[in-house]
This record gives structure tokens, sequence and C-alpha cells, in this order.
């Protein structure tokens, strides 16, 4: 079993390989607060996240459909030598479920993603994430979450992801 936690509510001490942390979760509201021009949401998701390791920061995404688990495998493995944090994207696993189509527009998980990688970041006292793994899914809301903040993430790893076209000038949502 892996350690819980919640996104900006980071252990002293990093969980080992085979350790047991305790569950914390609290509100993505703690984490918003970190985010020039966030505005906390009481409607937003409480999102849980799943730390092993120590060393520079990894963050994992899994694909539509799926959960943390999609990434013991590879965690447990990285873990060696890095803070893995792999994350239950809103909707998915231990995460909340928010109510209305509106909440799960692709923005809003690229967004959650922001959240989650710049509260490890804080908590690591600055820098920025060494890694960004994320499939299908997961590897879409990487590249929105980079787009957004293109300076956060070293380098993605992307399996699989779903790549919208680029805007093209003239085409409009009703075309």
């Amino acid at each position: 079993r892996h350690g819980r936690r919640q996104a900006g509510k980071l252990p002293a001490r990093r969980q080992r390989q085979g350790e047991i942390e305790p569950a914390v979760r609290a509100r993505r509201n703690h984490v918003a607060g970190a985010i020039p021009g966030a505005v906390p949401d009481r409607r937003a998701p409480r999102l849980t996240v799943h730390v092993a390791g120590d060393g520079p920061p990894v963050v994992l995404l899994h694909g539509l459909t799926s959960s943390h688990l999609e990434w013991m495998g590879l965690k447990s493995a990285l873990a060696a030598g890095f803070t893995c944090l792999a994350w239950d994207a809103r909707g998915h696993g231990d995460s909340s479920r928010p109510q209305g189509a509106e909440a799960y527009a692709w923005g809003h998980f690229a967004e959650d993603l922001v959240a989650v990688a710049e509260a490890l970041v804080a908590e690591r006292g600055g820098g920025e994430i060494a890694l960004g793994i994320g499939h299908s899914f997961g590897g879409t809301s990487m590249i929105g979450a980079a787009a957004r903040r293109p300076a956060l993430f070293q380098r993605l790893l992307l399996v699989d992801p779903v790549v919208p076209p680029p805007p093209q000038a003239g085409i409009t949502p009703e075309n």
C-alpha cells in the first residue's frame, strides 16, 4: 500500500519504499492560494495525492477512467531516487467528484495539475518539477499545465496523449 496525502500537505519525512504513510486530506483551496490569480472555489474538488521517495520531484497523472493505481509499479521503482507524486484527478480514484459537466472541462484538469505541481514545488522551497509523466488524458493535462506554466516542468513524458489540433484562423466552433 502506498501513502496518501492531499495536495499542499507534504510530510516532514518522505515515505520510503515499503513504508506506509498515513492519509491526510484537505480541500484544493489550500493549494489554490499559492497560484497567482487563482481564486479559491468552495466547489473545487478535493484532490488526493500519493507520494513516495525522496529526490527531484516527479508528477504522475493517470489516463481517463483510471487512478493513481496505474502508476504503482513505476512510482515504487522511481522512489529510490525521486519524490514521486501520483494523484487522482477530479472525478477519479480517491479524489472528489464535482457535480455538473462543466466541472470536467479539459482546462480544469490542467489547472488542477498546475495547483498540485505548484504545491509540491513550494513545499520543496522552489524550483521546478524534474519530470511530468502523463498517460492519455493525463498527457493532455500535462500539455495544458505546461502551456499555462512553461517554467514549471523541466521535462514531460507523454504516453499516448490526446493531442488537440491547433486553433486555425477563420474556423469557429460552429464550423
